[in-house]
């Protein structure tokens, strides 16, 4: 009985057929590392080893007695068959392993074609630089060989004269102190001017990131009567937009307006940054937490009498000092009688019961602060209210009580919501060009003339 072959060995033996008859044939023409020769080689032994991997699963066919020999047959047709599936089977398993390796490197084909592209413009860019540079090169060799055909003339017969013998020893130090000198002044110039004057500075400089650039007033305070629209009134919004975004983020609705410095604007930024937020749509306590040096309530006209201290001493509610202050939607507490040692108050259990009560009927807290580098105040107000707003007045240098200020507030763990940079010059900050620039006009003509809101080169700054 003439019994079916396995079509893959079948497939095999004519594919090495035809490989060896045209290996043998090229031979001649062809050296030993000729690529087309390695590969005719490489896949003659791959089909030789394909075949003797099969044939070594052949079994040999024998006959059971008692079988017919249409079910013998049918048997063998089987097996065949079952051998032809297999074979089949892992040549499948192989085009699919082929077929993923392709997937994957048109996967990074895009990567591979943006990298020539890059490498491309490269090699271009590589070879202007190259024919400029060989057009530089012929221009000099033009002018050097003009030069060497240029006669010399001598007007006068040259005249010789004796040097001292210290000349070149003063020489030598004239010219190490004259380095020395200028190695000097470089090392000065570097350290002269470490001033912060745009936010890009400030945020490089002390390490966090700048919410706010208020630009240097003629009139620093907004007005609490009427709202009007101003450079420096849409600068604060900016901030207090930028802290309505992120309230829920917030530790508690209280906001530490803070900074190691005595005058960097602490308590004019909290004033107006409390106008701002109410004016936005929310409901703002104000309170002066300085009970150092308080002056928040003259920005509202308002009078110091009972405050804060009587609150945390318990001689006061909080209903008995609250005081309004003529914008929509912000109270205020004042400061009251100075104690000798507020920190002591600040501590008290009298203080975390007034950020509850506070917490659960305003929207936000905002507290002025006296001076972090020399009161432990701040300090112990930053632990208390766990958000803090840092102030730094633009073209001051940031000094080493700023550092330690940072750093005693990174110990203690609370949420620097981030720095403003107040009393910025006009022409580093880009929210008061652009409004002079694109703005100004269209406000004057619906909204009419306001008092000057940003000072010019040149012009002085009230005092604070």
């Amino acid at each position: 009985m003439q019994l079916p072959l396995d079509p893959v060995v079948t497939e095999a033996e004519s594919r090495l057929k035809r490989n060896q008859n045209l290996l043998e044939s090229k031979k001649d023409q062809w050296g030993p590392n000729h690529p087309t020769r390695l590969q005719l080689e490489a896949a003659i032994e791959a089909d030789k080893q394909l075949i003797a991997e099969a044939k070594s699963r052949y079994v040999p066919i024998t006959t059971e007695p008692g079988i017919s020999r249409a079910e013998e047959d049918r048997r063998n047709a089987v097996m065949f068959a079952e051998r032809a599936l297999a074979a089949a089977t892992k040549q499948k398993e192989a085009a699919e392993a082929d077929i993923a390796k392709l997937q994957r490197e048109l996967e990074v084909l895009p990567v591979v074609e943006k990298e020539f592209t890059q490498r491309q413009a490269e090699l271009l860019a590589q070879q202007e630089i190259v024919r400029n540079l060989a057009g530089k090169l012929q221009e000099a060799k033009v002018r050097l060989a003009e030069n060497m055909n240029r006669p010399i003339f001598v007007l006068d017969d040259p005249t010789y004269r004796q040097l001292d013998r210290g000349t070149a020893l003063k020489t030598l130090v004239a010219f190490f102190l004259s380095l020395i000198v200028a190695v000097s002044l470089i090392a000065s110039l570097g350290q002269f001017d470490q001033s912060t004057y745009t936010a890009m500075e400030a945020e490089n400089m002390l390490g966090f990131p700048v919410i706010g650039a208020l630009p240097k007033s003629a009139q620093q305070r907004l007005n609490p009567e009427v709202e009007q629209p101003t450079p420096l009134a849409a600068s604060y919004q900016i901030l207090s937009t930028q802290i309505m975004a992120i309230r829920q983020r917030l530790n508690g609705p209280g906001i530490l307006v803070a900074s190691a410095e005595a005058d960097a604007g602490r308590t004019t930024v909290a004033a107006n940054l409390a106008i701002s937020l109410a004016r936005d749509g929310a409901r703002v306590l104000l309170v002066d937490a300085d009970l150092r040096n308080p002056s928040l309530h003259e920005h509202f006209g308002l009078i110091n009498r009972a405050g804060l201290a009587e609150i945390l001493s318990g001689e006061a509610s909080i209903e008995d000092v609250v005081q309004a202050t003529g914008v929509e939607g912000l109270l205020f507490i004042g400061a009251g009688q100075p104690p000798i040692n507020p920190v002591r108050l600040f501590r008290s259990d009298r203080m975390e019961e007034l950020l509850d009560e506070v917490g659960k009927g305003a929207d936000f807290l905002v507290l002025d602060s006296p001076s972090g580098g020399t009161f432990g105040d701040a300090l112990v107000l930053a632990e208390r209210v766990q958000n803090v707003v840092l102030i730094h007045e633009a073209g001051r240098p940031p000094s080493e009580g700023e550092y330690e200020f940072h750093k005693a507030l990174e110990r203690l763990g609370v949420n620097v919501i981030g720095l403003v940079l107040n009393k910025t010059r006009p022409q580093d900050c880009p929210g008061y060009q652009q409004y002079t620039r694109s703005y100004a006009s269209a406000i004057r003509r619906y909204h009419g003339a306001v008092e000057r809101a940003a000072l010019g080169p040149g012009e002085v700054q009230p005092k604070e």
